[in-house]
């Protein structure tokens, strides 16, 4: 009787033992199978990250980069208006010297320049006719011509502003960004209220060009010279036909080995 009890306990104690080892068998397995997706995670997750905060870092130095070019053209333009002010001082001070004197050709020689120079002049027209009881009666005749010829200039501006303007430079020389938004300025105190761009070449320029599309541009064209030819005498601007049109816009180019 005992020999059978112990055999059945033993038969009983293999048989949990298969069913243990089964367990351990599937409790193995899982454990493997949750080994290999955690080793999966971080492969796709950790390159992920990386990617992620590259992106965040680049995306902060441009944020830098943009900011400081801003800085840089907040400095050019208060740099200009501080110029403007200071050169409109000495041409003011200038004219009214020649103006007052008794010298039929220095009053002359005053309204000349002063005709010149009425872009960078803040009321020329005023000053002319407050000139006009200042000079001798020979001169008089000068001052109305030079009046006019001033006026002259709006209808101009206002053809011209009817445009938006692109001020192409070349970005490999820092000195043309300067005078590209020299020659902005000099737009905007000859009554242009267009808008106006300074942007980096796209394509070359053999001289210092404005391009226009000759099928309806011609006049804005010829006008945008002449309002150059008076404000901004140091550079002289060719009239460039192009083929593709750009509605409403206009382009001024800088030569660009200059």
């Amino acid at each position: 009787m005992v020999r059978q009890f112990n055999g059945v306990d033993k038969k009983q104690q293999i048989e949990s033992d298969k069913k243990l080892d089964t367990i351990l068998a599937l409790v193995s397995k899982e454990k493997s199978l949750t080994t290999k997706i955690l080793e999966f995670s971080e492969k796709l997750v950790i390159p992920l990250l990386l990617l992620l905060l590259s992106g965040i870092t680049g995306l902060a130095g441009y944020q830098v980069s943009t900011a400081q070019n801003k800085l840089t053209d907040a400095q050019l333009e208060l740099a200009r208006v501080q110029r403007r002010e200071n050169l409109q001082t000495k041409y003011v001070e200038l004219f009214y010297q020649e103006i007052t004197s008794q010298d039929i050709q220095k009053q002359k020689n005053a309204v000349s320049f002063l005709e010149m120079m009425s872009p960078h002049v803040d009321e020329p027209i005023m000053i002319l006719i407050w000139a006009k009881n200042k000079v001798q009666p020979e001169v008089k005749s000068e001052i109305e011509t030079a009046i006019q010829n001033i006026r002259n200039l709006y209808p101009q501006a206002n053809m011209v502003s009817e445009y938006k303007i692109q001020i192409f430079y070349n970005g490999e020389r820092t000195e043309q960004k300067t005078i590209a938004f020299e020659i902005k300025e000099a737009l905007r105190e000859s009554s242009v209220t267009s808008v106006i761009e300074v942007k980096p070449q796209r394509d070359r320029a053999s001289s210092d060009q404005i391009r226009y599309y000759p099928q309806n541009e011609g006049d804005v064209a010829n006008a945008l010279q002449t309002i150059l030819a008076r404000t901004y005498p140091e550079r002289h601007f060719k009239l460039q036909t192009v083929y593709t049109p750009s509605p409403g816009s206009i382009s001024i180019f800088l030569k660009t080995d200059s």
